[in-house]
């Protein structure tokens, strides 16, 4: 059946939003985007309200979603990556919180996700558990002794020859971060990559601790892996930089920098000059780690694709990809809506490579937009969509 959708404002994705904007669906589909009212359909009002595309969560690690605070301490980061293991250690996997997530996930709004994942649950879910999600789950890959590489590259090689299994899911790798993967595993992992034309994601240039333990070998994180009995001083040479590593991942088709709060200049125009490579920039996680003010306005400015994403409860109150656009916009009351809203939508679909998933409202994409009902002063001034007075349901 065909039906209209109509509201003071349609944020397309693209753009200025639309003024009295009319949305045509039909079967789930989106088959036109006007600015009148057709006849002889039945028409859905919403007043003092504006339609969304659906939200893009691009990092999340939904093994912890059954938390109901952060681990501490957030601002010591070897300290609380240490608190995550312990976590990991205690839980067991008998507590699988992954259907949590994911249902939290589709009840703030998010449509689709990228996903870290630590065990094979993708493989043992059903349709039902996603949630009518869709996203790229990136199997987690961590070693550094060199005995473990193997069974690591072998579950890697699984994850990704399932991918024909699941039409709504991508299957890619996440070689987690420098200081927790050997440099000949990164290489195997990213040639894996290669072959298979899989989506990357690898946390990088995250903390201060990881710089130092990159360029002196010295540092709170080289102390946390020594106590794990798993640093060798001479795995990493002497002066590495994050660099180094965007220089091994740009030959893949598709690059996810996982926070990138502490990249230089340099590496910032280097990213520049691959766009197939894009930034996740976590706000909330960001701002209770205590790091210096993020470059994400920097790097968009430089055409750099910044996208949005949660982390995940262990660092993070919730999962709601509209909370990290509100704090967004705090910290740029400056830049239109419309441009802060497409961090949580249509950058996050390009940097998933997801063009399938939705992100816009346009013809031909699903039907998973959203409605952000505020005042009566959202009916006249389209940029109060984000102020916390305004609420969004799917």
């Amino acid at each position: 059946m065909r039906v209209a959708c109509t509201a003071d404002w349609v944020y397309c994705g693209h753009g200025p939003p639309l003024p009295q904007g009319v949305v045509l669906v039909e079967d789930g589909q989106i088959i036109a985007v006007q600015s009148d009212v057709p006849t002889g359909i039945p028409v859905r009002r919403f007043t003092n309200a504006a339609l969304l595309p659906g939200l893009v969560n691009a990092h999340t690690h939904l093994e912890f979603s059954g938390l109901t605070s952060p681990l501490e301490p957030r601002d010591r980061f070897a300290d609380w990556i240490r608190s995550v293991v312990d976590c990991r250690r205690e839980r067991g996997a008998e507590q699988d919180w992954i259907p949590q997530g994911l249902h939290e996930c589709e009840s703030t709004g998010t449509v689709a996700f990228g996903e870290i994942a630590t065990s094979d649950w993708l493989a043992e879910a059903s349709v039902s558990v996603l949630q009518g999600l869709t996203g790229v789950v990136f199997r987690e890959v961590l070693g550094l002794r060199p005995e473990s590489h193997a069974a690591q590259l072998e579950t890697a090689q699984r994850h990704l020859s399932n991918a024909d299994r699941d039409d709504a899911i991508i299957r890619g790798l996440s070689p987690h971060a420098p200081y927790s993967v050997h440099p000949a595993l990164l290489r195997s992992v990213l040639e894996l990559a290669r072959q298979f034309q899989a989506p990357v994601a690898m946390h990088l240039a995250e903390s201060q601790a990881e710089l130092e333990l990159l360029d002196r070998g010295s540092g709170p994180l080289v102390e946390l892996l020594t106590s794990f009995s798993v640093w060798n001083a001479s795995d990493i040479p002497l002066g590495t930089r994050p660099l180094d590593y965007l220089r091994l991942l740009a030959p893949l088709p598709c690059v996810l920098v996982v926070h990138g709060n502490h990249l230089d200049d340099e590496e910032l125009r280097f990213l520049a000059e691959h766009p197939h490579m894009s930034v996740v920039y976590c706000p909330r996680t960001h701002a209770a780690m205590g790091h210096p003010p993020h470059r994400w306005r920097e790097m968009l400015e430089m055409g750099i694709n910044v996208c949005l994403g949660t982390d995940s409860r262990a660092s993070n109150p919730d999962l709601s990809v509209w909370d990290e656009l509100r704090l967004v916009q705090s910290l740029a009351p400056d830049m239109p809506a419309s441009s802060i809203l497409r961090l949580g939508t249509v950058n996050g679909v390009r940097a998933l490579g997801l063009s399938h998933a939705g992100g816009t409202i346009a013809p031909g994409q699903p039907a998973n937009f959203l409605v952000a009902s505020g005042s009566e002063q959202l009916a006249t001034d389209p940029e109060l969509v984000l102020l916390r007075n305004a609420d969004i349901r799917v």
